[in-house]
């Protein structure tokens, strides 16, 4: 993990220091299916009744949201509270991307371009 995602995830991890940055970012962790590892990064999201929505911007250049292609499960860490929740790869040809599209265009503060790749979280 390279040096500033791992400040970003030890302040998401830290009890006191979280809310400096727990209201837009949060750690997504998982078992790498091919690896058995844990895998933990810090990403940027939108809540809206329980569902999280997780931008992948410049997805041809990550590798992480493929393994929620078909469904995975992760925890996630929002606001100092572990959840358990399923992830869902939404590209723009899914059912309800427009939707979570439009979650996420209401959340966000900043002009940043729509992504094309989405993971959508949903609670176990």
């Amino acid at each position: 993990m390279a040096g500033p995602n791992r400040f970003m995830s030890y302040l998401l991890r830290s009890s006191l220091f979280h809310r400096v940055v727990s209201r837009g970012m949060l750690l997504v962790t998982y078992i790498g299916p091919r690896s058995g590892r844990s895998i933990s990064f810090p990403t940027s999201y939108v809540e809206r009744d329980g569902v999280v929505i997780v931008p992948v911007g410049w997805a041809d250049q990550k590798r992480w949201w493929r393994n929620f292609r078909r469904g995975y499960d992760a925890e996630l860490r929002i606001r100092g509270r572990n959840h358990k929740m399923h992830g869902k790869v939404m590209t723009d040809s899914d059912p309800g991307f427009e939707e979570a599209l439009e979650i996420l265009r209401k959340g966000r503060k900043d002009p940043r371009p729509d992504p094309d790749t989405l993971v959508r979280f949903t609670p176990l």
